[in-house]
């Protein structure tokens, strides 16, 4: 009798129940238990996609990614988010007018747009997977702004 109070009592069926749990049914105790399984088993999902979330906004945070002119004489670099880091003019710009200097520099910074789509897209594929929600919710809103160009 000592050892059923010392492990807090028997179940229905006569396997010993922890302490606290003498007025509970097994059934009660068995459905706590594999709550607790699932709680933790969601809480290390939430845990990796927190991770996966880290990881893709520190690597997009550190992205660099070029776009030149048709005619070569301007390259402008975007950063993860799209804002210009850098803006390049071949030796030879002199010879442009500043209307063509000006349309250069807007077609270079759309094809760098376009091509951090792409590499948003090689980003999220490489840590969330190829089909992945979010993936594609990434990939879709950056290729609805900018549009989307293979590097």
């Amino acid at each position: 009798m000592c050892g059923k109070h010392s492990v807090g009592g028997t179940s229905e069926g006569g396997a010993p129940r922890p302490r606290g749990l003498e007025g509970d049914s097994t059934d009660e105790y068995v459905a706590t238990g594999s709550r607790a399984g699932v709680h933790r088993r969601e809480g290390r999902q939430f845990l990796a996609r927190l991770s996966q979330a880290a990881e893709f906004a520190s690597k997009s945070e550190h992205l660099q990614v070029p776009g030149e002119s048709g005619d070569g004489l301007v390259t402008v670099v975007v950063d993860g988010s799209a804002q210009v880091i850098e803006v390049r003019f071949d030796d030879d710009f002199h010879a442009a007018s500043a209307t063509e200097l000006g349309a250069d520099v807007m077609a270079a910074l759309a094809q760098a747009r376009r091509r951090l789509s792409f590499r948003i897209d090689e980003l999220g594929t490489e840590i969330y997977g190829e089909e992945s929600p979010a993936t594609r919710m990434f990939v879709d809103s950056y290729r609805d702004r900018f549009g989307y160009e293979e590097m």
